[in-house]
């Protein structure tokens, strides 16, 4: 067990305290200006025989790793519900602890796979109750080297020129029968090998939740867009972001006519096998584009399959756009025109994000979507270029 060792700032305490006199305190514009961005990574494994959970929290400032805290609650096994409750109330009141001794702001928070399926809705209370956007990862418990680029040996020392592999297999530490029954009395089976993965522990993997969390967000402390392959718009980040697991929070907002409703459409779409493919000229912006995402987070959790495209950005083509809002709204100069050459570069540019998406494996081709949305004026030319 281990206990957050950092300090918050005396002095930034004492300025903010209501108990100083106004004129003895700087001329600050409000006490959120002062919250200090962070960033959390939270793992957790029953320990102790199932008799206890070990909870591991790791803080980060998004270039340090600042400080750390473990606690082991009770857990019984055959109660999941109240293991739940109890794991999802330590985490909830550790990070709330923190952020108000420490008058920081925790923006994200990476939650390891294995701790949100012994707790489903942690996710859905970070992001409702504390604000934090959680993002979810598989942390294995034992170390990997990188698959993604086998062939690539990543030097260690150009002074010594020694290089390791990348990729090769998983690491593994030779543990020899006879020091195992000797700390534990027990003996490695005939048939277990005596190499064994390099275990990762819940600090190391917390640590390693918290600093793959801060990936994801831009430098404005945004969570950044993500765009896949033929421009699909991967809403929360691919589907790693977890804001509303609970379809309950969903059901409070609406009546049950209108839930019971929404559900039976689900339930014909996923027994029908619908794909249903959105079309618009941004992926953020105005709204539509904020409309969209949150829709695509709905239709995912009712686990409808739907996806939402947009096509290759071209700044003029969206000078063109904008120019032509201006004119038909009265604000443009009036001398400004949609000249033939502004014409030809939009057809040009629906043209060419129509053959992207009718090509063989595109949204619009055969076997693709069985419902396209053409969600603004921008891509409504899609349509003629699809049915040609």
């Amino acid at each position: 067990m281990a206990q957050f060792e950092s300090k918050s700032s005396a002095a930034v305490r004492r300025r903010l305290s209501s108990s100083v006199a106004s004129k003895q305190k700087p001329n600050v514009t409000s006490t959120f200006a002062s919250l200090t961005p962070m960033w959390a990574g939270v793992s957790g494994n029953p320990v102790n025989n199932n008799t206890g959970y070990e909870i591991a929290i790791s803080i980060h400032d998004s270039v340090y790793s600042t400080d750390f805290a473990s606690a082991i609650i009770p857990y019984v096994a055959e109660d999941a519900e109240r293991n739940a409750k109890a794991i999802q109330q330590h985490v909830l009141d550790t990070l709330r602890k923190f952020s108000t001794e420490h008058l920081c702001k925790f923006l994200g928070a990476g939650v390891t796979l294995t701790l949100l399926r012994e707790v489903p809705n942690l996710c859905t209370r970070l992001w409702l109750d504390m604000d934090i956007v959680p993002i979810v990862f598989n942390i294995k418990p034992y170390h990997t080297d990188s698959i993604t680029r086998p062939n690539v040996k990543h030097r260690i020392s150009s002074t010594t020129g020694s290089y390791v592999p990348s990729g090769a297999e998983t690491p593994t530490v030779f543990v020899d029968s006879a020091h195992v029954a000797a700390v534990s009395g027990a003996s490695l089976n005939s048939n277990v090998s005596g190499r064994l993965p390099i275990p990762r522990t819940l600090d190391e993997q917390a640590d390693s939740a918290a600093r793959k969390c801060i990936m994801y967000f831009g430098p404005g402390n945004n969570p950044r867009l993500s765009i896949g392959p033929r421009n699909q718009v991967t809403v929360d980040a691919a589907g790693k972001i977890h804001l509303i697991d609970d379809l309950d929070e969903y059901k409070k907002t609406v009546g049950s006519g209108t839930w019971n409703a929404v559900v039976k459409l689900a339930d014909e779409l996923r027994e029908k096998k619908i794909k249903i493919g959105f079309f618009s000229s941004t992926p953020q912006g105005g709204g539509v584009a904020l409309m969209r995402h949150a829709l695509i987070r709905f239709l995912t959790a009712l686990d409808v399959d739907a996806a939402w495209y947009v096509p290759n950005p071209s700044p003029s083509v969206f000078r063109t756009t904008k120019n032509n809002h201006n004119i038909l709204q009265g604000v443009a100069k009036p001398d400004l025109r949609l000249t033939q050459e502004a014409k030809d570069g939009f057809d040009a540019w629906i043209l060419k994000n129509g053959l992207r998406w009718t090509a063989e494996g595109g949204p619009l081709a055969p076997g693709g979507v069985d419902i396209a949305f053409i969600g603004v004026c921008l891509t409504a030319p899609l349509i003629l270029v699809t049915f040609a």
